[in-house]
């Protein structure tokens, strides 16, 4: 896994997120069309970016904690059409070590409105989390545009080399006990997991959270490639002058490598869940302009930067660009016990 404190995790690098102002055509707006802005920058969706090659040529299943009906939304689905299940997966943001923070499957629950009262629907249903089915990064973005309104958002994806236990893990997330990931996961399968602080002070860590039944040298290879494609871009952000030309780099940043086939292999097979993989050195290097060196303490890669916009005041998104919170709002993750 990988763990990344406030000074891990670098403002927006493209001046012109604060400086021009953001189209009404969701394809020309970064913000629809990558879910970064001015406070949610460039990092983040390198880190949805590895978590798509990552479980590449596997069927993907994707719970958005708390905002299901905001992510049918998105989806273009009724929220009767979503599949629903009563587990969900947490990493707490608010814990120091991942050790602490990774807590596993907790009962659901998802956002329902105060004002106007509940419809009946809303009311049977609020114990329960959506499981979507992620066929393209742009489904995944979706998501991460969902839960985005809050101080915290997580999101976690299943990854089934097998499509057809699709209704196994549909099945296992509904149950009646505490799932575990052992009864989810076979050879080939891979969990991911994001838990992203977006504002400042509102948590310890984002987290980056990858396991698997059985080792695998993928995570060091993609995290390389994307750790390069970062301090590429990072050297150019400051001549980008358009929108045009931001989504161009964009595109280029989060591509993947050349030589992936979108078909993962695996080496070796064990029995049991690899419940804490071993985190490559570069996942967070993959949010900066350098690599990390070689070392792992107790699966967590860290590295600290120096602000790239320390001239800048960090800002929050302006009106009808991004989320705006509520005074005396409270993290969802932290309330939830």
């Amino acid at each position: 896994m990988a763990r990344a404190d406030e000074a891990d995790m670098p403002d927006p690098l493209w001046p012109g997120l604060w400086e021009q102002e953001y189209s009404d055509d969701a394809d020309l707006n970064p913000w629809c069309r990558y879910a970064i802005n001015n406070s949610d920058g460039e990092a983040l969706a390198v880190w949805r970016a590895l978590a798509w090659e990552l479980t590449a040529g596997r069927s993907r299943f994707a719970v958005p904690a708390y905002y299901r009906d905001e992510a049918a939304q998105l989806r273009g689905m009724n929220r009767e059409a979503v599949q629903l299940v009563r587990w969900e997966y947490e990493v707490d943001v608010e814990q120091p070590d991942w050790l602490t923070a990774d807590i596993g499957f907790v009962p659901a629950r998802a956002c329902v409105p105060l004002r106007p009262m509940l419809d009946p629907w809303q009311r049977e249903h609020a114990g329960f989390a959506g499981l979507f089915n992620v066929t393209s990064f742009r489904h995944l973005t979706d998501l991460a545009l969902a839960v985005a309104g809050d101080a915290t958002m997580e999101i976690t994806l299943f990854a089934l080399h097998d499509p057809g236990r699709a209704t196994v893990l549909a099945s296992t997330l509904n149950q009646a006990h505490r799932p575990d990931l052992t009864e989810i996961l076979q050879p080939g399968d891979i969990f991911v997991d994001l838990a992203v602080v977006h504002d400042l002070g509102a948590g310890a860590a984002s987290y980056l959270t990858i396991k698997t039944p059985e080792p695998t040298d993928e995570v060091d290879h993609l995290a390389e490639h994307f750790s390069e494609a970062f301090r590429r871009y990072t050297n150019q952000a400051s001549r980008i002058r358009t929108f045009n030309e931001f989504h161009n780099a964009l595109d280029h940043l989060l591509a993947p490598p050349p030589q992936h086939r979108h078909h993962l292999t695996t080496t070796r097979s064990t029995a049991h869940c690899h419940t804490r993989t071993a985190a490559c050195p570069c996942v967070v290097a993959a949010l900066h302009s350098f690599p990390l060196p070689a070392h792992r303490h107790q699966g967590v890669a860290r590295a600290l930067v120096a602000d790239p916009h320390g001239d800048h005041a960090r800002l929050r998104r302006p009106p009808g660009v991004g989320r705006v919170l509520p005074a005396g709002h409270r993290t969802r993750i932290a309330s939830q016990v």
